[in-house]
């Protein structure tokens, strides 16, 4: 018989909500002591491509669960109008939220980041996977001390490389290259020119 969160897990707090979903804080209940973060999605919201596309995710984060800067995920249920996706919790937030805060990141700090940034994309792009949408809301701290111990998330618009390259225009505005909002078809590159903005807003403030 296979078992549902809610007979695995208990619910607690809620962190985000959007359009099709929301993430909480939850525990497992034979293990109290550790929170996780849940990701909650009402199918009845989502098309089949959408459906489709968390099928994805939740195979590509299951290639990259050996990366120590990639959001574990811990735990995946399908329901009828539900899909659960229990993660390892980021107590520190995000760097959006940090940079926030601070109004700017020292150059250290930046440097700090963007070399554990780098590595962990060149280990994602070594498998022939492109994020496609690398932003600072997307870089989750591990702590709600330090500045640089970053946790890469939400990999829903990623996907393996085909050899003709992609074509769908998706990503953040203000990180997103230029070949994609031509229409061009593009490859792992595209999160280079991300970095170099999340960066740039890191070090700037702006």
């Amino acid at each position: 018989t296979q078992l549902s969160f809610l007979d695995l897990y208990e619910r607690d707090n809620c962190l985000r909500s959007g359009s099709f979903g929301t993430v909480y804080t939850c525990h497992h209940q034979l293990h109290t002591d550790i929170t996780y973060a849940v990701k909650i999605l009402d199918r009845r919201k989502l098309k089949p491509k959408d459906d489709a596309a968390v099928f994805r995710e939740v195979s590509i984060l299951k290639l990259l669960k050996d990366l120590p800067h990639v959001v574990r995920l811990i735990d995946f249920f399908v329901e009828p109008e539900t899909f659960y996706m229990v993660q390892v919790y980021a107590a520190g937030g995000d760097v959006f939220d940090r940079l926030a805060a601070r109004s700017h990141y020292t150059e250290k700090d930046a440097r700090d980041l963007a070399k554990i940034l780098l590595e962990t994309i060149a280990a994602i792009h070594e498998k022939n996977i492109v994020h496609r949408d690398l932003k600072p809301e997307n870089l989750l701290l591990k702590s709600a001390t330090g500045d640089t111990s970053i946790l890469l998330a939400d990999f829903g618009f990623a996907r393996t490389v085909p050899e003709k390259g992609c074509i769908t225009r998706c990503g953040t505005p203000a990180f997103v290259a230029p070949e994609i909002l031509l229409g061009l078809p593009y490859n792992i590159s595209v999160d280079l020119w991300s970095i170099g903005c999340l960066l740039y807003m890191l070090i700037g403030g702006y």
